[in-house]
């Protein structure tokens, strides 16, 4: 009698295929989390970090993955590339329609009032009152870098859609980066294939991230952008390179670059790596002549000393409590650079740490808001690709904790 069941590689196959997806899909709740709870939640959005935080760390943290086979990686790809193609389906119509809107929130609104401010009007856009913030005019200015000014230029010639087609160049240039860097070797395999389509579709499989890019029109993708573009150049050991970019950044925004630049001290420095930050800094020079206590009292102060919001920790805290959530985030940069300094750079660890402290940042800062989230999604998607297959160790792991034995 011929028999009808399927081989167990077969069942095998399938299940390491599934389990991706799975992780996937967990992902994306945890993202829409961030959407259905925001104002008032900071338990649920602690809580979503910490899955976050606690995925990264155990997926980067367990063995080896055995190499998957050839039906695995085929069923992987299939699945990868409809769920892809439905996501651009689905999004692009909705971003063409975005493109001509102006920006819905106050980052958005202020970039644009700014690059016309400085490009078309030649005033000092750090004197200059976009919002208000507080009872103080020497807050009411321009909150963000020049190099935001510049990364967005485009716009004072064409407002609000210089605004939206910069974001999408710099969406665009995010995704090829992401590509790039879940790639495990240069040559294109099947399984290096499935890996960048992972981590482009965690990326890009939720509404958040290209909702608050186009149609909130919140910026900081462009200094997320040339975080990855750093990461890429530091895989390739351009540290000069690396380091203008990580420098440029900063220009643009404070955090999360000086997180990335931390994690570069070393007992050894590389000194090509910080002779570029210090070339990508020059365009806050300029500004800091031109008004130096308006440029430090809105990029610098105002982050400083701003109140927390319901949003935040800081908000279910008593008052003499409040220092916990900085308390513990600077802890753990300290706990990084300790782990970190004498060990060599290598940009897959970097990427890790860098992850995992950009969480805790998030985490336990004064304003929990969801823009935070695209500084971090995109590190997070590309930890997951690289070491997504790792689930299947762990979920054994698991239930050989809770069973005793190891499921074969």
């Amino acid at each position: 009698m011929i028999s009808h069941q399927t081989p167990p590689t077969t069942i095998t196959s399938i299940y390491r295929s599934a389990l991706p997806l799975g992780l996937l899909a967990g992902f994306v709740y945890l993202v829409n989390l961030f959407e259905n709870y925001d104002w008032g939640h900071p338990w649920v959005k602690f809580l979503a970090y910490l899955a976050m935080f606690a995925t990264v760390l155990i997926l980067a943290k367990a063995p080896k993955a055995p190499p998957t086979s050839a039906l695995t990686t085929k069923l992987e790809l299939v699945a990868l590339s409809v769920l892809l193609v439905i996501i651009i389906m689905n999004q692009a119509p909705a971003i063409i329609l975005l493109l001509t809107q102006p920006a819905q929130v106050d980052i958005g609104q202020m970039t644009d009032s700014a690059t016309i401010t400085f490009f078309k009007k030649y005033e000092n856009p750090y004197t200059s009152t976009f919002a208000r913030y507080g009872d103080d005019p020497k807050y009411w200015s321009y909150k963000y870098g020049p190099m935001m000014l510049l990364g967005f230029g485009f716009n004072a010639v064409s407002s609000p859609l210089g605004l939206k087609l910069s974001a999408l160049v710099y969406t665009a240039l995010t995704v090829i980066a992401l590509g790039l860097l879940a790639l495990n070797t240069k040559k294109l395999s099947r399984q290096n294939l499935a890996t960048l389509l992972f981590a482009v579709t965690a990326l890009l499989t939720h509404n958040l991230f290209l909702d608050e890019i186009f149609r909130a029109t919140v910026i900081d993708i462009f200094p997320t952008m040339l975080l990855l573009a750093a990461l890429l150049s530091t895989r390739r050991r351009l540290w000069l390179l690396a380091g203008l970019l990580a420098g440029l950044s900063l220009s643009a925004k404070f955090a999360p670059a000086i997180f990335f630049i931390w994690l570069f001290i070393r007992r050894r420095p590389n000194w090509r790596f910080f002779g570029g930050v210090s070339v990508g800094l020059l365009p806050i020079i300029p500004f800091l002549i031109w008004d130096t206590n308006a440029f430090i009292a809105n990029v610098f102060t105002h982050v400083l000393i701003k109140p927390p919001d319901s949003t935040s920790l800081q908000a279910i805290l008593p008052n003499s409590l409040h220092f916990i959530p900085s308390a513990v985030f600077l802890a753990s940069a300290l706990l990084f650079l300790l782990i970190n300094f004498h060990q060599p750079i290598h940009h897959r660890r970097l990427a890790v740490h860098f992850t995992l402290l950009l969480i805790i940042a998030a985490a336990t800062y004064r304003e929990v808001h969801n823009n935070h989230l695209i500084f971090s999604l995109p590190f997070i998607a590309l930890v997951l690709a690289w070491y997504r297959h790792r689930l299947d160790y762990v979920i054994r792991r698991t239930l050989t904790w809770l069973n005793g034995t190891c499921p074969q």
